[in-house]
């Protein structure tokens, strides 16, 4: 039942894209505030807890939340750079999306960027990372996120859990303009 969900909600999300085309060095330069959406797997949680300080140097200037199952948050408690906003079971629906509440949570804050640290697809955070209205959502390579992020990164199926964060993290960095480096004059002579 929850493929066909899926498979309706992915349609849905397509006929209503409308991505506008983003200056990733000048749209990374003023994050003010992002959401960063903990992976749903224990096996991914983990690996993806060391992400959060890198994200954090990487953004210093930034306001960070973490959305988290409630399963981990004694582990979250450790972030205490974070606002962290938490969902369980109860809060998804019998088909997987989200409920409302669990929507309105992350619908009713500005976000600048969201990043989903789920390896696999997961369409809990995909349907929250779309109601985010975020203008740059972040995630790792995956066909049935297309219409829902529009900065993929691409990395190797065979390669750890940790090289797929590091790499996330690394394309990140690149686009972010370094603080010293002279405004760019866009203008024609």
């Amino acid at each position: 039942m929850q493929n066909f969900t899926e498979l309706v909600y992915l349609g849905y999300a397509r006929m209503q894209s409308q991505e506008e085309v983003i200056d990733m060095q000048d749209h990374l330069s003023q994050i003010l505030t992002a959401l960063i959406i903990a992976p749903a797997s224990p096996q991914e949680y983990p690996h993806a807890a060391r992400l959060f300080r890198e994200l954090q140097n990487t953004f210093p200037d930034a306001h960070f939340s973490l959305l988290i199952e409630q399963q981990f948050l004694a582990q979250a408690k450790a972030q205490e750079n974070f606002q962290v906003l938490t969902y369980d079971a109860g809060q998804v629906g019998f088909h997987g999306l989200p409920k409302k509440d669990l929507q309105d949570l992350i619908r009713t804050r500005r976000f600048d960027l969201v990043v989903d640290l789920n390896c696999e697809f997961n369409l809990v955070a995909a349907c929250l990372c779309r109601v985010s209205n975020a203008k740059l959502r972040v995630c790792l390579q995956n066909p049935k996120r297309d219409p829902l992020y529009n900065f993929q990164v691409r990395v190797a199926e065979h390669n750890s859990i940790e090289l797929k964060y590091d790499s996330l993290i690394k394309y990140l960095a690149i686009f972010r303009p370094l603080p010293s480096a002279p405004a760019t004059n866009l203008m024609p002579a």
